[in-house]
C-alpha cells in the first residue's frame, strides 16, 4: 500500500490528479450544450460498425411568421397542393383576406412545416436547420430550433404561435415517403438579452 505524507509532494500529486482529470472531462466532450436540450433520445450505441447512409436535403424557406392560428403547434410533411393550401389557411386565418401561397410544385418538392403552438409572449421562434434523408431507405429526419427570449428580455406582451414552411426536395425514394418514416427532433436554445 502506497502512502503519502503531508506536505509539498502531496499537494503536487492533488495538483497532478486534478489535472489529469480536468483533462479527461475535455477529452470526453465536456459541457458543450450550455443553454440548449434537445428531445432526441440518447444514444444506445456509442459505435456502428455499419455507417448510416444519409444525405441532407435541399430546402429553401417559404414563410415563417408568429402568429398562426394553431394553438396547439403540429409538425407535417405537407405531399399535396391541396393539404398545403389547407395548412395555409390556418396559418393565415387571422387575417381579413388570406394571401395566396408560394408556388410549390409537388412533383418535385414537398412541404416541412414546424408550428410550436401558442406561447406566452413575443421573441419565440423557429428554425429548420436541417433535413436528413436515409438513402438506404425512405426515412426523413427534420431537426428544427424553438429559440425562447432569456429571463428578463424585454418581450412583446401578447400570445403567439411561431412557425415557418420549408420547400424539399423530393428525391429518391423520399416520393413515396409515410408519415411514419418522419422524424421530427427539437432543439430548444435560450437566447440572452
Amino acid at each position: 500500500m502506497m502512502r503519502f505524507a503531508c506536505g509539498p509532494a502531496s499537494s503536487v500529486v492533488r495538483w497532478l490528479l486534478g489535472g489529469v482529470a480536468l483533462v479527461a472531462l475535455l477529452a470526453s466532450g465536456g459541457c458543450d450544450t450550455a443553454g440548449r436540450t434537445t428531445d432526441a433520445p440518447a444514444p444506445s450505441v456509442l459505435f456502428s460498425s455499419q455507417p448510416l447512409k444519409a444525405d441532407s436535403v435541399t430546402l429553401s424557406q417559404i414563410d415563417a411568421g408568429q402568429y398562426a392560428k394553431l394553438a396547439a403547434g403540429t409538425t407535417a410533411v405537407l405531399r399535396t397542393q391541396e393539404a398545403y393550401e389547407a395548412l395555409w389557411v390556418d396559418l393565415h386565418a387571422d387575417r381579413r383576406t388570406v394571401p395566396d401561397p408560394p408556388s410549390v410544385d409537388f412533383r418535385a418538392q414537398m412541404v416541412v412545416a414546424v408550428v410550436l403552438g401558442e406561447r406566452p409572449t413575443g421573441g419565440y421562434r423557429v428554425s429548420v436547420e436541417e433535413v436528413r434523408a436515409r438513402t438506404d431507405a425512405a426515412q426523413l429526419r427534420v431537426a428544427y430550433t424553438e429559440s425562447r427570449p432569456g429571463e428578463g428580455c424585454a418581450v412583446v406582451q401578447v400570445r403567439t404561435a411561431p412557425y415557418v414552411l420549408v420547400a424539399v426536395d423530393r428525391t429518391g425514394d423520399l416520393s413515396v415517403l409515410e408519415d411514419e418514416d418522419v422524424s421530427f427532433v427539437r432543439t430548444v436554445e435560450t437566447r440572452p438579452c
